[in-house]
């Protein structure tokens, strides 16, 4: 683990970082890139419904970018590095971020076994935002729905 900008973020760079016991939480999910007003709202209702129903706010994104590593002719250039997000995102109100490198590992769970063992054990998140073009596009949309 590692502090974020303004030293008193938590910045967990794995599914083994995360301290036993995190959750409840809200989160926010996505790529965060360009950090744009749009981003900053989904962070902002994130925050406000965790503190609401009293629970930890926490922002998921991942490093590399998932195209980067699943289509990378596809790729999107990114506009702002990670370290970068991290520091212009530090004022959020979030209590932790969650930095997850996408590799091969990653890439081989399906939809249910991410919700299930990073976002609900590991994070136990109650309630999760995403920005439209958010896809969890780590396994077929089809399983989200059995």
């Amino acid at each position: 683990m590692s502090k974020g900008a303004a030293g008193t973020i938590p910045v967990y760079r794995s599914v083994a970082e995360i301290p036993d016991g995190f959750g409840p939480a809200v989160g926010a999910i996505g790529n965060f890139d360009g950090v744009h007003r749009g981003h900053r709202r989904i962070l902002s209702a994130v925050v406000e419904e965790a503190r609401a129903l009293g629970m930890r706010a926490v922002a998921i994104t991942f490093d590399p970018h998932p195209q980067h590593f699943l289509r990378p002719e596809e790729a999107p250039k990114l506009i702002t590095p990670i370290a970068e997000r991290l520091r212009l995102l530090a004022e959020s109100g979030v209590d932790a971020w969650l930095v997850l490198p996408f590799d091969a590992e990653l890439a081989g769970l399906s939809a249910r076994e991410f919700v299930r063992e990073i976002l609900v054990e590991r994070l136990g998140v109650h309630a999760l935002h995403e920005a439209e073009i958010f896809v969890l596009d780590i396994a077929p949309r089809r399983e989200l729905r059995s």
